[in-house]
């Protein structure tokens, strides 16, 4: 068995309260060059913990296809523009896919 070779892609998750700030904040990450790509869908509707009370709003989700290198920009430049107290961004590293799209990734990403 072979060991895991890193694809040096991720893909992080953004949720937002309005369609317009979360359309914004995805246009803004790949024209920073923060993101390859940047996918807004939703509504959703989120379900949580909030001060020990079960809250629940709708929300846009913001999908970003991005690189290693740029997941701490990405952290930064989330909390800086981000109406959330404590907003959501979760990274999950790539481990595998079409190699033709992790490539595109790779090209892309860093380069608006």
């Amino acid at each position: 068995m072979q060991g895991k070779v890193p694809t040096e892609v991720w893909l992080a998750y953004c949720t937002w309260p309005a369609r317009n700030l979360a359309d914004q904040f995805a246009a803004n990450l790949v024209e920073r060059g923060l993101a390859a790509c940047a996918a807004v869908s939703g509504p959703i509707s989120s379900h949580y913990l909030w001060q020990g009370q079960v809250e629940q709003s709708e929300e846009w989700l913001v999908t970003i296809k991005c690189c290693s290198s740029q997941r701490e920009a990405l952290k930064a430049y989330t909390q800086e523009c981000h109406p959330y107290e404590v907003p959501e961004l979760l990274m999950v590293e790539v481990g595998d896919g079409l190699p033709e799209y992790l490539q595109w990734v790779r090209d892309s990403a860093g380069n608006a």
